[in-house]
Parts: structure tokens; sequence; C-alpha cells
């Protein structure tokens, strides 16, 4: 006996669609974050595509939330990079104590900041000597749309640099290399704007500075850009910058996104981190789940339909005030799989029953 679909008036349809929409609204807004940066940012100053390039790079990739989690990569993180993306706060003695540790058993850590205020005090620890400059860099004759975009054109020959011969920055700086090893520099017509008049002083010399470096540091690897811009979704597709990325990323086998200093995580993804984190609530939830599931398949309502006997019910009482012609052009509606004689055997119950009450 079939099942019959039940129609929606207009009105019903339009709260569905619209319960629908909001419930989407509600759910992407809660997957998505807009803080500046954020890996699960999708606007402009989001770094979403990155995330994204990390997760097609074919290793694993893990978010963050406090440095104690860099311990969880064993003693030997070789071939793992960590990316600290414009840091929104200073790691504290303990913290950066960790990051250095990560690094000298072999892991990478990439740091990108254009001013220097809280990565700087972060690559003294780690043993690099590489600095920011933390002053806006400018090139008036090598830039995209401004030259406060420059486009870096001088690259090493590296394997994270041989896929892209140059690298856009946005309101970037330069760095100070130390013994580093330079990967990115400007063309000799950058200059450091040091009174930020947009102008090219006397005392502001052109020359070509270095924008991203990398050094050996115990077991591992420092990288350094001076500018985080670099990673932004609105800046990924701008000379070099996708290139760099890729390739830096496809070197490593595993990804840690740091979030540790970011605040702004998606109550999902922060969510399904502590689920994660945590063994306890793994065991609860899936215990719930199946008490859930079983209390649902013990239901009476469940079981009928699934036995297809709750639909096919007549409900006398809601049809009892129609007269017997108006109750045959039901039944033929609802059930035209019945003969005409079990039709005519419920109106007779129908109307009898409706005698019965009104005795």
């Amino acid at each position: 006996m079939g099942r019959r679909l039940r129609r929606y008036s207009g009105p019903e349809l339009v709260t569905i669609v619209f319960g629908v929409i909001i419930g989407i609204a509600l759910i992407y807004a809660a997957s998505t974050s807009a803080g500046a940066f954020g890996a699960f940012n999708p606007s402009w100053e989001g770094t979403s595509e990155l995330r994204t390039i990390a997760d097609e790079s074919g290793g694993e990739t893990t978010i963050v939330r406090s440095v104690e989690e860099y311990d969880d990569f064993g003693a030997d993180a070789d071939g793992t990079i960590a990316l600290i993306i414009e840091p929104e706060g200073s790691y504290n003695e303990t913290e950066q104590e960790q990051i250095r540790e990560f690094v000298e058993r072999g892991g990478t850590v990439l740091i990108a900041e254009s001013s220097g205020q809280y990565s700087n005090p972060l690559l003294e620890t780690l043993g690099a000597t590489t600095r920011i400059d933390g002053d806006p860099l400018r090139d008036e004759r090598n830039y995209y749309r401004s030259p406060l975009l420059p486009v870096a054109t001088e690259t090493a020959e590296h394997p994270y640099t041989n896929e892209s011969d140059s690298l856009t920055l946005n309101y970037g700086s330069a760095l100070e290399p130390g013994e580093a090893t330079v990967l990115v520099r400007t063309s000799d017509f950058a200059y450091l704007d040091r009174n930020q008049n947009n102008a090219l002083d006397p005392d502001e010399n052109l020359e070509s500075y270095p924008v991203v470096t990398i050094e050996e540091v115990g077991e591992g690897q420092v990288i350094t850009v001076s500018d985080s811009s670099v990673f932004t979704n609105v800046m990924m597709d701008r000379p070099g910058n996708r290139a760099f990325a890729t390739s830096v990323l496809g070197a490593h086998d595993r990804v840690i996104l740091d979030g540790s200093q970011d605040d702004n995580l998606p109550p999902i993804i922060a969510g399904l981190i502590i689920l994660r984190e945590s063994a306890v609530l793994q065991l609860l939830l899936g215990g719930g789940l199946v008490l859930g599931l079983a209390a649902l398949a013990r239901r009476p309502d469940v079981v009928d339909r699934a036995s297809g006997g709750a639909d096919d019910r007549f409900d006398p009482v809601a049809e009892s005030e129609l007269t017997p012609s108006e109750m045959r052009s039901q039944l033929i509606d609802r059930y035209p799989d019945w003969t005409n004689e079990k039709r005519e055997e419920v109106i007779t119950a129908i109307i009898h029953q409706r005698d019965r009450g009104e005795e």
C-alpha cells in the first residue's frame, strides 16, 4: 500500500524555506570567523586559502590552541612546519621555550609579521638571527597598484622559491637577515619609509632589501617573512605568493596552524578541537548517540512507520463531521489502492460510531 506525500500549503512552504535558510546561515556563521588572518576567515583579510593549500598539500593539517600541543609531534619533528602568521599577542617565556624545543627537534617554524612587535622576541628565543625592521617598505618602480605593495623580484635558488620568481607584499617591511640565508629580495629601487611620508627622503636609501630568510636552528629551520599579508586571501593570487606558499607547505608532511594567540576560532571548530582533545567527551557523545538511537527505535510511532502501518490508519475523529460522500472522496484520494468494499466498510464504521456518540 503506497504512502502518500503530505501536501504543504504556501505559508508552510515559506516557513520551511525560511527555516532552512536560517539554519544554513547559523551553521556558516558558527564555522567561520571574522578575525584578520584567521584560518577560517573566507573574506579578503583571512587566510582560509592558505589553509586550503595546506590541506591539498597531501599532508596532515592540525590546528593548535596551545603551544603545549607542539609536544604532541614527538621527539622527531622533522617534516612538520608550524605557521605563525601575525600573532595577536606575545608568547610568554614558557611558550617560546616550547617552540624552540620543537625547532631543535627538527621542526620548521614560519613566522610572518610586518611590525616585529611580537615576532622579534620569539625569533631571539628561538636562536634565529633574523629581525623584522618594522618600518614600511616601498618600491616606486616594481609594485602592484601602489608602491606600498612592492613586488620583490629577486629569488634565490632554493626548493621553497624555485617555483616563484617574485613575491608581492602589502604594507610590509624588510628584514635584517643577520646570519640567515636570504631567499627573496626586493628590486634595487626599494626603500624603507622611515618617517612614513610616502616619499624618498635624502636619508632613505634605495637598495635591495631582504623580505624572506631561512636559517638552521638546532635540527630544524626558521623561515621569516617580513609581511603577513602575503598569505591573506586577497594577496594569494598576486605574483609569486601562491607558488611560494605551495612550495613551502608541500615540502612538509604535517602543517601546524598556530591558533594559540587567536581568540577568534569559530565555535564549531573550537568545539571539534575540544572534542578531539578529550577522550571523555568522545565517550560521552558516542554513548549519548547510541542511547538516543535506541530510545528512538523503541518509540511506537517509529515502529509503526517502519512497518508501514501508521500512515495507513484513518482517523475517524477527524473525519466524523463529513458526509458519506465527502468521506468517500477523501478515502479515494488518500488510499487509491483500497477496494470500494473496504472504503464502504470504513464509512459505515465511522457513521456507526458517530451515531453512538450522539446517543
